[in-house]
Formats: structure tokens, sequence, C-alpha cells
């Protein structure tokens, strides 16, 4: 799925955010959850929020970048100014799209903020992908493209698999 940051980004404002959220799928790659309740309940549980962090941390293993711009200040300056605008367009479509997403209402922030997060950190992923090894994202983004609700990882990281509704 490594695509430009521009393609990413158009791709994102077609897409119709959770449209096949609960449709049978068959893939031995991921689990797939029954209903919107079990998918936002795993989606809160301490597990799979640390799960995320860490798979975050692995995008921030530093010596990838000091390589890459000579100093870890070089690229902080850099990256500051191009996350702060990525970050910021993924937010703006997801928030312009949420309202379409068929889930219970009153769970329609939470669901937003988890896949502004996925989808920030795909786009961090594609924008870097020459300086890091870091494509634990793309996956999640993968399945938000399908459709589908990322909510959980089963099993240790890279051998498990993803949880999706």
């Amino acid at each position: 799925m490594i695509v430009t940051p521009e393609e990413f980004l158009s791709g994102l404002e077609s897409l119709e955010l959770c449209g096949n959220a609960g449709t049978p799928i068959e893939d031995s790659n991921v689990i797939q959850v029954t209903s919107w309740n079990l998918a936002i309940k795993r989606s809160k549980q301490l597990q799979w929020i640390n799960f995320n962090t860490d798979r975050l941390n692995d995008f921030w293993d530093l010596g990838h970048f000091e390589k890459k711009f000579g100093t870890l200040e070089s690229f902080e300056e850099i990256y500051d100014k191009n996350n702060t605008l990525m970050r910021d367009q993924v937010y703006e479509i997801v928030d312009k799209l949420k309202s379409k997403i068929s889930c219970p209402t009153e769970e329609r922030d939470h669901i937003a903020t988890v896949l502004r997060g996925d989808l920030s950190a795909a786009l961090r992923e594609i924008t870097y992908h020459e300086v890091t090894d870091a494509t634990y994202f793309l996956l999640p983004a993968s399945w938000i493209f399908k459709g589908h609700f990322p909510c959980g990882y089963e099993g240790n990281y890279p051998d498990g698999k993803l949880v999706i509704y």
C-alpha cells in the first residue's frame, strides 16, 4: 500500500468510512468481530491502546532518522512541519466524513478518534518509508480503505492478527 501521501489523502476523501463494517469477509489473516458493541469494547481496551503505542514507538526508532538526516534535530525540524500538516489533513477529512458512519451515534466520536489515529500514523509511515522500517499502520489503514474498523490485535506482533469489524 505504499502510495504517495497525496494519493493516500485523495483516496481517503472518497471513502465511506466503515461502510463495510460487519460485512462478512473471508480472510484468515484477520479476526472479525460481529457487532459494533464488540468492536467498540475491544477498541477501548488497554491492551489495544498499549499495542498501538508500541507500534508508534517502532516508528520512532531514531537510528533510522539519524542515518538519513545526519542529526535528530534536522529530522525533527522537517517532521514537525510535515506532521502537523498531514495530521490536520487527515483529521479534517475524517471529521467531514464521520457523520456518515453507520454506528451507534454516541460512539461516533470515539470511532472517528481511532480512525484518525490509525490513518495519521499510516500517512506518516508512507511519507517516511525510505527512512524507517515501521509499516504496521499500513495494515489497519488498508482495512479502513476497505470500509472496515480496526479494533484490536490478537497474538504477538508481527505474527498475530488484526481484529476488525
